[in-house]
């Protein structure tokens, strides 16, 4: 008996929601800066100084998701999941397990970048 990898279905539909999100937030545009001070006017306690810098910080991550690197990996990162599902319906399991070994490693390095986290090789 054949197994169904029923764990590599779960796991690409899952990885297709996050790839959906990741693609229609970059097509969204980057809000202005009034937008993100309209947001945080609300904010009690809090001295206009701590106010003010994390509006700059809030819309430089803003910036930095919308430059054309971050783009460039949100796209392939789509590709990949396509193709690994691509695969999984033409019952090529091993290279289904490749294609989303590859994105796991793409996303995971992206994050790493993304964050800037020491931790990561």
């Amino acid at each position: 008996m054949k197994k169904k990898p029923i764990y590599l279905w779960v796991l690409l539909i899952l990885s297709t929601l996050i790839s959906v999100t990741s693609l229609f937030g970059i097509l969204s545009p980057l809000p202005s800066k009034e937008a993100f001070r309209a947001a945080q006017k609300q904010v009690a306690g809090v001295s206009a100084q701590q106010l003010e810098d994390q509006l700059n910080y809030t819309y430089r991550v803003a910036e930095s998701t919308h430059s054309i690197f971050n783009m460039a990996l949100i796209v392939l990162s789509a590709i990949l999941v396509a193709v690994a599902i691509v695969f999984l319906v033409r019952k090529n399991l091993q290279y289904a397990n490749y294609t989303y070994v590859g994105y796991v490693l793409l996303v995971s390095k992206t994050l790493c970048s993304w964050f800037k986290m020491k931790l990561c090789v």
